[in-house]
């Protein structure tokens, strides 16, 4: 009598656990299909990302470039001072007259992709 309860109770069980692995599976096969869908859109998204960072990456070495060559320039036009500069406990924002935003590392890059294409979107 307890035998065959037992065994009625393992059999249940393994019914149980064979229906959950079947659903797992279909929810499994659904994720991969999705993720297979996704595929050349995240792979665009990595060329994208590559490319604005060798952008901005060029972009640096041209404002720096920019920069020396008019620092240079500025040394070369400079008088010799007549009185002390003032002094200012803080440093003056720096102007960024090329209307180039300066990024920090990738995370701001993929948050401004993002940003583009919401506002592409929404024109």
């Amino acid at each position: 009598m307890i035998a065959g309860i037992t065994d009625a109770i393992i059999i249940v069980l393994l019914a149980g656990t064979t229906l959950y692995g079947y659903w797992v599976s279909r929810k499994v096969k659904k994720l991969m299909s999705a993720l297979n869908e996704l595929e050349p859109l995240v792979q665009a998204y990595a060329m994208a990302v590559d490319k604005s960072e060798d952008s901005v990456n060029l972009m640096r070495s041209g404002v720096v470039a920019a920069a020396t060559a008019k620092a240079t320039a500025d040394l070369e036009q400079v008088e010799p001072l007549k009185e002390e500069p003032e002094f200012h406990p803080r440093r003056s924002a720096p102007e960024n007259g090329l209307g180039i935003q300066s990024l920090s590392d990738k995370k701001d890059l993929v948050r401004g992709f993002f940003e583009q294409t919401r506002m592409e979107r929404r024109a």
